[in-house]
């Protein structure tokens, strides 16, 4: 992600862990200093930089001129009101499960609560420097726009719709931006068409009907059906859907949260693991039969929990725990959800990532040594002692 400084002189932006700023001239970039993670940021007149990780982690209060930096609660996509003291950002209500607007001193830490919201927000002056405009924010793909004093930090009237179709994720984040005078945003999202095509590339057949947008999808070990998770633009949601292969006929078979994705089928083609999240909440592993239209089976809660395959004969799911790379490599159990102790090592995979043909080995990279994919088991606890490629017993 990129960000303005106010003055317009300079962009900030990350190159992994590297916060960097660089002249919307050109040139060289400039480093500031290390931020893992970065998920948004905001620039003040007075130099200070609020970086936000995510949902899950602390933000950061960043000095430009000397890379100091020192912790903040977290501040889910901030920007800055005009007096550079204070931050808009995103929080969530653990009991209604809704997201809000709030608003934070960046000195103290200390946030209040504005307004409910569906999205990221930001601070619209009637003129440049002005303390009195609108908050600019989202609810069912609409942006609305709320008169807002920035000195007193309180909102009035009732809100104006300025903009409709401006698609929105669960977690607060939508395409659009404001400054004095200018709105810019993007509407729709253009439907993408799962296409079959042969081993010459050419196409020989699509399934289903386009989407906004097509997530992780997996073909059924018997190649009769197509599970994948579909976006919808209108209501910010994730939700897989099953498809036949013969007839194109798509079914929605999970309801339980705003998201849930990432199938993956087991052996017998009859249940699907998956991960499932309440909003801005880290998604959990879960698992249910394709013909069962309630919630899922859940796993004992952890962090992070991504799925990307099963054992051979069934009894066990492979999953990821960790939100970003490296990540430890888990098997829970299907009969009695017990964990397997967790790899002696940190990969980066992901849930594309899927076993061998007669599943006794996973491909992974090992984080420590960057080398190219190795073949451990994610259970073995010989780990540290096996070097990559033996063959492990465990039935995999």
């Amino acid at each position: 992600m990129v960000f303005w400084s106010p003055d317009g002189q300079f962009i900030g932006f990350c190159v992994g862990v590297k916060l960097k700023k660089v002249s919307a001239r050109g040139g060289t970039p400039l480093p500031i200093c290390d931020v893992p993670g970065l998920h948004a940021a905001t620039w003040s007149q007075d130099g200070v930089i609020v970086a936000s990780t995510g949902w899950f982690t602390p933000s950061w209060v960043i000095t430009v001129g000397t890379g100091i930096k020192t912790p903040l609660p977290q501040t889910p996509i901030p920007k800055f009101l005009p007096d550079g003291k204070h931050v808009l950002h995103l929080s969530h209500d653990t009991k209604t499960q809704a997201l809000w607007v709030s608003v934070a001193d960046y000195a103290t830490g200390q946030s209040t609560a504005l307004m409910p919201t569906q999205t990221q927000v930001v601070f619209v002056p009637d003129e440049q420097e002005s303390s009195h405009g609108y908050l600019i924010s989202g609810k069912n793909a609409t942006l609305l726009a709320q008169r807002f004093d920035a000195n007193t930090l309180r909102v009035s009237g009732e809100p104006v719709p300025v903009a409709e179709n401006v698609p929105f994720f669960a977690n607060g984040w939508s395409d659009f931006d404001a400054s004095a005078g200018m709105l810019m945003y993007t509407t729709g999202s253009p439907r993408a068409q799962l296409t079959w095509l042969d081993r010459h590339g050419r196409q020989t057949g699509v399934l289903g009907e386009p989407q906004h947008i097509w997530g992780f999808f997996r073909l059924s070990p018997d190649g009769r059906k197509v599970a994948a998770d579909v976006f919808d633009t209108s209501e910010g949601a994730t939700q897989i859907w099953v498809y036949d292969v013969s007839t194109g006929a798509g079914e929605r078979v999970t309801f339980e949260s705003n998201f849930e994705g990432q199938p993956v089928w087991s052996p017998d083609g009859r249940r699907l693991a998956y991960c499932s999240a309440q909003q801005n909440t880290p998604p959990q592993l879960r698992m249910k039969r394709v013909t069962d239209h309630g919630a899922g089976e859940r796993f004992p809660a952890t962090v992070f929990q991504t799925p990307y395959d099963w054992s051979s004969d069934g009894k066990w799911v492979i999953y990821t725990e960790g939100g970003k790379p490296p990540q430890e490599i888990w098997a829970a159990s299907v009969a009695d959800r017990a964990r397997w102790k967790k790899a002696g090592r940190r990969y980066d995979t992901g849930p594309r990532t899927s076993g061998s043909a007669r599943g006794r080995y996973l491909p992974c990279r090992s984080a420590r040594a960057r080398k190219p994919p190795c073949r451990d088991c994610p259970v073995c606890s010989r780990l540290e002692a096996s070097p990559c490629g033996t063959r492990c017993p465990h039935p995999f």
